[in-house]
C-alpha cells in the first residue's frame, strides 16, 4: 500500500481484529459490519428479536435512521425501556462501541455507502468460483491467473462503455445532462436516482444569513425533516443526512434545495475529481496497447516515458517552490473483511451476485467471464 493507510475498514466484532487495526492502522476509521451486528443481536436476544413486538424494527431505526446524537440516545433509551432490556449485558456492550456501528456516528465517514462486508461482491467469493482446496500449487496459480484475466476483461469493457456510450436520462433537464458529463456511469445512476424523486419532497425556508440559506426538507406527508444549508457565495451545500460524506453522492434533499434556488448544474465541489484522471488513464492504456505490438515500439514508448517522467518531476519541483503544489487527494480506500452472507431480519442490504449458471464442477473447470461468451465482440473492441 506504499505506506498509505486505508480511510475506512469494515470488519466483524472480533477483538483480535480490533486490536490489530489500532496498532497497524491508527489513523484508519474502523466501522463494524451491520450484518454481523444484526446476526449477533439475533443470537443474544432471540427471545425478543423474532417476536412480533417490533424490537427488530426499533433496533433497525437505531442502526440507520437518526441524524442527531441526542435523538439517537433518546430512541435507544426508549427501546430498552419498551422491551424491558435496560440490564441486558449484550446491549450494554453494544452501546459501548456505538460509534463504530450506529449511522448517527458514522455519517461523516466515507464508506462508499457500504455498511457491511458484502461477501457476495468480494474477491473471496469470486476466487471460490475458480479454485478448490484440492488444487496443487501449480494448478492454483494457473486458475488464479484466469481470475485476474477475467477481471481485467470486465474492467476493459467497463472502461470502453464509459468512454463510448451515453447514459439513459429519465428527463431532459440540465442538471442530469451535466451529471452525465462529469460522472462515471455508476455514479450517474446513483445521482439520477436521487434527482428523480425531488418532486415528492417539500423544502421550507427557515432562515437566511447573508448568502447562506437554510431549508427544512421532508417527504410529502412525512414528519421527519432534514436540515439543508446552501452557501450561494461558495456554492456549497450541506444536508443533515450527510449522504455526500459517506456515499459520495449528493442526496435528494440537497438536490431539492439546488432546484429551488435555480441551480442547474452541479457545483464544482461535487463534480467528479477523477474525470481528468480517467482521460489520462485511457490515453496511457492506448499507448501501452500500441507499444505492445512490437519490441521496437515498446522500446520507443519506454524511452519517451522516462523523458516524460523527468519533465513531470521538474514541473512538480517548480510548483512546490512557487507554493502552488496542491496534489489531488488520494482516493478513499475501503478494506473489507469477508464473512458468509445470510438474510437477517431488518438489515438493509444490496442484491447479491447470483452464482453463474455456466459454472461446472471439476479440477480443470472455471467460471466463464462475460467476454469469453462474447469473444468475437471483444475482439472487435480491441481492434
Amino acid at each position: 500500500m506504499s505506506g498509505k493507510q486505508p480511510k475506512t475498514i469494515l470488519t466483524d466484532q472480533s477483538a483480535s481484529i480490533v486490536n490489530a487495526i489500532v496498532k497497524v492502522f491508527p489513523k484508519t476509521k474502523h466501522r463494524l459490519c451491520h450484518w454481523h451486528i444484526y446476526v449477533n443481536t439475533a443470537k443474544n436476544l432471540s427471545c425478543v428479536f423474532h417476536v412480533p413486538d417490533q424490537f427488530a424494527k426499533d433496533f433497525g431505526k437505531c442502526v440507520y435512521d437518526y441524524e442527531e446524537e441526542e435523538d439517537w440516545l433518546l430512541a435507544w433509551s426508549g427501546m430498552l425501556n419498551k422491551h424491558k432490556l435496560t440490564e441486558n449485558k449484550w446491549l450494554k456492550s453494544l452501546f459501548e462501541v456505538k460509534e463504530k456501528w450506529a449511522m448517527v456516528y458514522g455519517r461523516h465517514t466515507f464508506t462508499a455507502d457500504m455498511v457491511w462486508t458484502q461477501r457476495s461482491e468480494s474477491m473471496n467469493r469470486i476466487l471460490k468460483r475458480y479454485l478448490k482446496s484440492s488444487f496443487d500449487l501449480l494448478t492454483f496459480f494457473k486458475h488464479y491467473e484466469r481470475v485476474l484475466d477475467d477481471r481485467r476483461y470486465i474492467e476493459l469493457v467497463a472502461d470502453f462503455g464509459m468512454m463510448h456510450t451515453l447514459s439513459v436520462l429519465f428527463a431532459s433537464v440540465e442538471m442530469l445532462q451535466h451529471a452525465e458529463e462529469v460522472y462515471t456511469p455508476e455514479v450517474f445512476t446513483l445521482f439520477q436516482k436521487e434527482n428523480t424523486v425531488i418532486g415528492d419532497y417539500v423544502a421550507k425556508k427557515t432562515s437566511k444569513s447573508e448568502m447562506v440559506y437554510e431549508y427544512n426538507v421532508s417527504f410529502r406527508g412525512d414528519a421527519q425533516e432534514h436540515l439543508v444549508k446552501y452557501d450561494a457565495a461558495n456554492q456549497t451545500i450541506q444536508c443533515s443526512c450527510m449522504k455526500f460524506s459517506f456515499a459520495g453522492v449528493l442526496c435528494r434533499h440537497a438536490l431539492k434545495v439546488l432546484n429551488k434556488k435555480n441551480v442547474r448544474i452541479i457545483p464544482p465541489t461535487y463534480n467528479s475529481e477523477s474525470m481528468e484522471d480517467i482521460v489520462i488513464f485511457v490515453t496511457f492504456r492506448e499507448i501501452a496497447s500500441v507499444a505492445a505490438e512490437h519490441i521496437k515500439l515498446t522500446l520507443c514508448a519506454d524511452e519517451d516515458a522516462v523523458e516524460l517522467l523527468k519533465k513531470l518531476e521538474e514541473k512538480k519541483k517548480e510548483l512546490v517552490r512557487a507554493n502552488k503544489w496542491m496534489p489531488h487527494s488520494s482516493e478513499d480506500k475501503l478494506v473489507e473483511e469477508d464473512e458468509d452472507v445470510q438474510n437477517v431480519r431488518g438489515i438493509k442490504r444490496k442484491n447479491p451476485i447470483e452464482r453463474p449458471k455456466n459454472q461446472k464442477d471439476g479440477p480443470h473447470s472455471r467460471f466463464k467471464g462475460v467476454l469469453e461468451k462474447k469473444k468475437s465482440w471483444y475482439i472487435k473492441i480491441i481492434k
